[in-house]
């Protein structure tokens, strides 16, 4: 029942997957995100599933059947014409007019906009950069450079909490040391550039594998001794309200660690994937993308590829500040002051991010902005730029240029 006392109608996921790819063509809908339902505290588990979900191939018509048939809600982010983008949370029995607030634009600025850029002003504050730090020496070898950001306090914590959480176990004979932690972050690092099918050929000894750097570093079974038992948190002190406990000292003490270099000028924001198929309320499944189950980050980075901070995605849990721009826009000035980017710098994003008001946040910060704009953002008749339908008959090259003094927005056929 509803709080008006009719009978609540159910609609599984299979359900909700089919209106929303019928309204697809009206409402240009980018990503369809399927998450687990909310989780308790004896809902979460060190264990990986063994039904791994890698068993879904293509689009949402090849999910399994168990999760077809689940009982879902719908959540929608739209843009909305006073917000930059607004939160729904309406529930799968609610009729929600999506047409209409997925057709909202954003409202124009004060400033005029006119053609041209004849009275624009882009200029922000000089960068001011900054010598490299002691920690850093151009003699020290790429171990030394290594333990700068993976530090001894580090790794000294891993190997406390993994020997705590063996012996909470049952097994208190367990008992590993902070070289042993230092190998198998060493064999995990080489696995990514040496990619093989499975673990265990790693230890192969035929004469097309026998990888002898990864065989004398550490014995098969004591790695895989230590993987079972790796721990970063204590599980008797576990904050319920965040679904990232168990792997929030890393991220706290990577996201420090990586600001010992001083930020470059030109940095960007965007999201990435870590790849998981295991069971938690955080694992995200995002259409479309090269890897469509795992953990999301929010990155910002230098254009060199350098990590200034990493935010996981966990919904409410991410602890990234709120305001009225918007999820982008939340995103992108959450990691500018997590960052600790100065005035000076300038920030590029993609589509997700762009706004009018999130470019006009980052001017009043002394940062500059720019990013590819969706169409449902656009407010054609404030921007005085021609209909999309219009547009498109132009001579290829054409492009059209207009500023308020502040901001431009440039559009090319």
């Amino acid at each position: 029942m509803d709080s008006t006392g009719k009978a609540r109608r159910e609609y599984s996921v299979n359900q909700l997957i089919s209106e929303i790819e019928e309204a697809d063509r009206d409402l240009g809908i980018q990503t369809i995100i399927i998450t687990g339902p909310e989780e308790g505290p004896e809902a979460i588990t060190d264990e990986e599933s063994n039904e791994s979900d890698g068993e879904v191939e293509g689009d949402t018509i090849h999910l399994p059947r168990r999760i077809l048939d689940a009982e879902g809600e719908l959540d929608t982010l739209m843009q909305a014409e006073e917000e930059c983008i607004e939160e729904i949370h309406q529930p799968s029995t609610s009729r929600v007019n999506r047409r209409s607030r997925a057709t909202q634009k954003l409202s124009g600025t004060p400033k005029k906009w006119s053609r041209g850029m004849k009275n624009a002003n882009f200029r922000i504050p000089d960068f001011v950069s900054h010598d490299l730090p002691a920690s850093f020496s151009k003699n020290q070898s790429p171990f030394q450079s290594f333990q700068v950001f993976f530090c001894i306090e580090l790794c000294n914590l891993i190997v406390d909490q993994t020997n705590l959480y063996a012996h909470s176990r049952g097994n208190h004979t367990f008992n590993v040391s902070f070289e042993e932690i230092y190998s198998l972050i060493g064999i995990l690092l080489f696995s990514g550039y040496h990619v093989l099918p499975r673990r265990r050929m790693y230890w192969n000894t035929d004469k097309d594998f026998d990888i002898k750097i990864v065989q004398n570093t550490c014995k098969r079974n004591r790695f895989d001794e230590i993987l079972r038992y790796l721990h970063l948190a204590d599980n008797s002190k576990m904050d319920v309200s965040d679904r990232l406990y168990k792997v929030r000292p890393l991220f706290d003490h990577l996201n420090a660690k990586f600001k010992l270099l001083p930020p470059d000028r030109d940095c960007s924001v965007d999201e990435s994937i870590i790849p998981y198929y295991g069971r938690h309320g955080a694992k995200q499944f995002i259409r479309g993308k090269p890897i469509r189950f795992g953990f999301k980050l929010w990155c910002l980075a230098e254009s060199n590829g350098y990590l200034i901070q990493a935010e996981p995605y966990a919904g409410s849990c991410t602890r990234l500040q709120k305001t009225t721009l918007g999820l982008g826009g939340d995103t992108v000035v959450g990691l500018l002051e997590k960052g600790k980017i100065k005035k000076g710098a300038r920030l590029f994003f993609d589509n997700f991010f762009t706004s009018e008001r999130l470019l006009e946040c980052l001017r009043e910060k002394g940062v500059g902005g720019s990013g590819t704009l969706r169409e449902n953002r656009i407010n054609y008749k404030s921007y005085q730029l021609k209909e999309k339908s219009l547009f498109r008959k132009s001579p290829r090259g054409t492009i059209e240029e207009i500023s308020n003094g502040n901001l431009a927005i440039v559009t090319m056929e």
